[in-house]
């Protein structure tokens, strides 16, 4: 996971190389990928190495205080990812700004304003989980799938070399 996660947000931290690479926008959106790269390297290299540590600890000594560090520890990482997340989503909603300011060939209108679009509801989405947590099992999957099928749209049109 943290090499597919790794990968996804570079190529897409990249591509900003693609298109409108002139723009404040697209650069701040390629900048929030990095962020969320970063981030999601902390996330996964502390789910690998201690979480794993102190669960183990907890089985085996039935420690009901290390069990509450384990879920400070996991509590605090789960807030994290929404962290990363929102990062990601904000680089879509800001590479959906620099590509409708500026009149690409490359992609339609439709394809700039759903970056746009979806890297908003996808914002807003995370904000409403950090808002209220236990509403996120609903909000998450609505409004995160969008922005995620808009990067997945965007690497199928530069695999195809739709974009120069």
């Amino acid at each position: 996971m943290l090499l597919a996660t790794f990968l996804w947000l570079l190529g897409l931290a990249g591509s900003r190389f693609y298109y409108s690479a002139g723009k404040l926008s697209s650069k701040l959106g390629s900048y929030s990928f990095i962020v969320s790269i970063s981030i999601w390297i902390i996330i996964l290299s502390a789910e690998l190495t201690i979480l794993p540590i102190i669960g183990e600890e907890v089985i085996q000594n039935d420690g009901s205080t290390l069990f509450k560090v384990w879920e400070s520890v996991f509590s605090f990482l789960l807030l994290a990812g929404y962290f990363a997340v929102a990062c990601g989503w904000l680089g879509v909603f800001l590479y959906g700004w620099g590509m409708r300011s500026v009149k690409t060939e490359h992609f339609s209108s439709l394809f700039n304003n759903s970056a746009l679009y979806s890297g908003l509801i996808g914002l807003i989405g995370i904000i409403i989980t950090c808002i209220s947590f236990p509403i996120g099992y609903i909000v998450i999957p609505l409004t995160s799938g969008p922005p995620f099928i808009w990067t997945m749209l965007l690497a199928v049109k530069m695999l195809r070399k739709q974009v120069e």
